[in-house]
């Protein structure tokens, strides 16, 4: 396997990827509780291949994956140094405001853990102390609201995260970094609206789509720089916190799938693709003005709604 960018790893990491720290209670430590860094990207089995190349570009790190009780597929690394490793050379790759954040607290805790390493007998009370505070700050900027684990009570303040991310820039964007967060987070396909105008009732519209959370909407705004040409729109929603950016039109989604197709990995991402610019190539041909053009075109809707990144790649209809 070709090994993929490390600007597409981080991109992919960035929207599917996990930066966390698990406490679990350990009789023999202290304090009473385990505590361990540990990365995650977690894929469908079809788009776990990836993880081929993603072990192939860290030789030397000891990456394990596991299935999860929904059928997906989990690449994890959970050894101190090995998370350091990971970390000092993704972390500056990293876009995304809270990721950015927890992956800086995970390798503090990372090379806390491993230049104090633990021996029976010995007393870590103070370090663990330390490593609570670190876990309750990284918890204040997971994705979901409110967290309590093993005593550990953190509640996500929305408003105070849209203030601090005011205060980071987000870096310039990589084609291959778009690439990657866009497999992980993107949605590209052609929605079909109700039209009494249109000849079959209905009008169809090519539209791209990228949804973070509204205090990681940085990487959106950067994104809408880059591709300015393609007059792409940005909405945010305060009552789900989700910041919305899209891109619609013929040409205009034609052109941001072009440039993004080479680099995309993912194999369902890569087939959901490859249909929407087909569908687009016959649009542009206006096929879809015949009887035997729009049953093709609903084909190829039906096959795109189809793709599951959970499910992978079949073709149930």
């Amino acid at each position: 396997m070709t090994k993929v960018s490390l600007d597409y790893i981080a991109g992919l990491y960035d929207g599917d990827g996990s930066f966390y720290v698990s406490v679990s209670k350990h009789p023999n430590i202290p304090i009473g509780y385990q505590i361990t860094p540990a990365i995650i990207l977690s894929l469908s089995e079809y788009d776990s291949v990836i993880f081929n190349d993603i072990v192939d570009t860290f030789p030397n790190l000891r990456f394990r994956t596991d299935r999860t009780k929904y059928g997906n597929i989990n690449l994890t690394l959970k050894k101190e140094k090995d998370v350091l490793v990971f970390l000092r050379i993704l972390r500056p790759r990293l876009k995304i405001f809270t990721n950015v954040k927890r992956a800086m607290l995970v390798e503090e805790i990372a090379r806390k853990l491993a230049t104090q390493p633990y021996r029976k007998g010995s007393d870590r009370s103070s370090l663990y102390v330390t490593l609570i505070k670190l876990v309750k700050e990284i918890r204040k900027y997971s994705k979901k609201g409110r967290k309590a684990r093993k005593n550990i009570v953190v509640d996500k303040n929305v408003n105070e995260l849209v203030e601090e991310s005011k205060s980071y820039t987000c870096r310039e964007l990589t084609v291959d970094y778009i690439a990657g967060l866009f497999d992980a987070e993107g949605y590209a396909g052609i929605y079909i609206q109700k039209s009494p105008r249109s000849r079959f009732g209905y009008y169809p519209r090519p539209v791209v789509n990228l949804n973070l959370a509204i205090y990681d909407a940085g990487v959106l705004y950067k994104m809408k720089e880059m591709f300015d040409e393609l007059k792409p729109q940005i909405k945010l929603r305060k009552s789900n916190n989700t910041a919305y950016f899209q891109i619609s039109g013929l040409g205009n989604v034609k052109e941001f799938l072009e440039t993004i197709f080479p680099h995309s990995k993912l194999p369902s991402v890569k087939r959901k693709l490859k249909l929407t610019l087909e569908a687009i190539q016959l649009m542009e041909n206006k096929e879809h003005y015949t009887e035997n053009g729009w049953n093709k075109l609903l084909g190829i809707v039906k096959n795109i709604r189809n793709i599951s990144k959970r499910n992978g790649c079949g073709d149930r209809l």
